[in-house]
This record gives structure tokens, sequence and C-alpha cells, in this order.
């Protein structure tokens, strides 16, 4: 049966889970803290929000941090969906835990935009409901993308390097 294609967005939920199916098998939870080694040699930290979203922090470190309320203070830089599975390979370490109030775990609005012309735009809202968009609505959201966990190294090493992010696409 041949795939249906059409301008409307899909009409059922996007899974934006608290918790993930199986915090176990996949090495974290909400609330775990995550050390981002960097090519320069400092570090940037991400905290588990659930499901597959992590906020990672505005700021590296030259030294790694033991501090999880220190990490936790700075200010967040962006909420990205995918790189879980760093921490159950290990190729971030766990730092530790957090106790996350329901306003720390809010996951920012995204939006998918249609590969051929005419670009159309959807918003993925809060609540996991798509609706049609504009792409002015849709500036400064970050595209509905899963990660890949050297896909958010290299944004995070170009953040603190202060070059143009490929991993950050225009609308």
């Amino acid at each position: 049966m041949a795939k249906k294609t059409g301008s409307k967005p899909p009409t059922r939920r996007v899974r934006r889970d608290s918790e993930p199916i199986d915090a176990r098998r996949h090495g974290y939870r909400a609330g775990t803290v995550m050390e981002i080694p960097l090519k320069d040699g400092t570090f940037a930290y991400g905290v588990a929000l659930g499901g597959s979203f992590v906020r990672y922090h505005d700021r590296a470190w030259a030294e790694p941090m033991d501090d999880i309320d220190t990490v936790l203070a700075t200010p967040v830089l962006v909420v990205l969906s995918g790189a879980t599975e760093a921490i159950r390979e290990k190729r971030w370490r766990k730092l530790g835990e957090t106790t996350l109030r329901p306003e720390e775990r809010r996951i920012p609005d995204v939006y998918i935009r249609s590969s051929l012309p005419p670009h159309e735009y959807t918003i993925l809202g809060e609540d996991g409901m798509p609706r049609p968009a504009t792409a002015e609505e849709c500036e400064g959201l970050e595209p509905a993308e899963v990660y890949r966990p050297e896909h958010v190294e290299e944004r995070l090493n170009e953040h603190f390097a202060k070059t143009k992010s490929r991993r950050r696409p225009a609308n």
C-alpha cells in the first residue's frame, strides 16, 4: 500500500513522556546530569529531561565539575532530542542525578519543515500536538531532529568556539 502524501500534519500525538520507557536499559532517567568532553579539553554539561530530551547548559568548564548545583545554576543553552545513548555507551560521564521540578522538565516547541517546495511548517507544541505554522513562527525554534552524541558535541564545540553551527539549520 502506498504512503499517503499531503500537506496535513499528522493527527497522532507525539510521545513526549517524562520518563524513558526503560530507564535502566538506557542508563539514565530524568534528572541525570551528563558531562560532555569537548575537543578543546573543556567540559559541558547536559541534564536528561525524560524521554529522549536533554537540556544543555551554556557554560564550558576547564576542569571536570563535581558540583551538580553549580552546573544547574548556569543558563540553559538549548534542549535537544537524542544523544542519550552516550551515557549507556559511556561516551559521556554520568555526573549524578537531581530532582527536577515540573517547570525544569518543560520541553520547548520544535518545528518540522517539509522538504519539498512549497515548504510547509508544523510546530510540535509542549503537549506533543502538531499545528500548522508559518516560517516566521518557527524562527528561533529548534528543528524536530534527533541528534547523535557526536552531533551534540559538534554543536557545543562550535557554540563555545563562537563559530557558526552547521547543526543549527536556518528555517
